[in-house]
């Protein structure tokens, strides 16, 4: 499947930059190419992403992301689960030693 993504990035930049110009040196397809990346990533929303930009995505993601781990250590902080936990460390090192 990633091939498809590929492809489908190779034909859209072929489409927008390299066929609508004529270059007079590489400094200049940089340029363009540097222009139209940034348009690609920023500007240009995207189907697949909802009719978000990538960046706009990546925005979003990173968010949840760093929301699910506030949310995960704030529950590692309740007294009465940490005490549950060591609690449960305790009781296995005990049975461990039994057996």
């Amino acid at each position: 499947m990633q091939n498809a993504y590929i492809e489908r990035l190779n034909r859209t930049y072929r489409e927008d930059v390299l066929d609508k110009h004529l270059f007079e040196s590489l400094e200049e397809l940089g340029i363009l190419s540097d222009e139209w990346q940034y348009g690609y990533n920023h500007l240009m929303p995207h189907q697949s992403l909802n009719n978000q930009t990538p960046a706009m995505a990546n925005r979003a993601a990173l968010s949840g992301a760093l929301h699910l781990k506030h949310m995960t250590e704030r529950q590692q902080h309740i007294p009465g689960q940490q005490f549950n936990q060591q609690s449960n460390i305790l009781n296995e090192a005990t049975t461990n030693r039994l057996t």
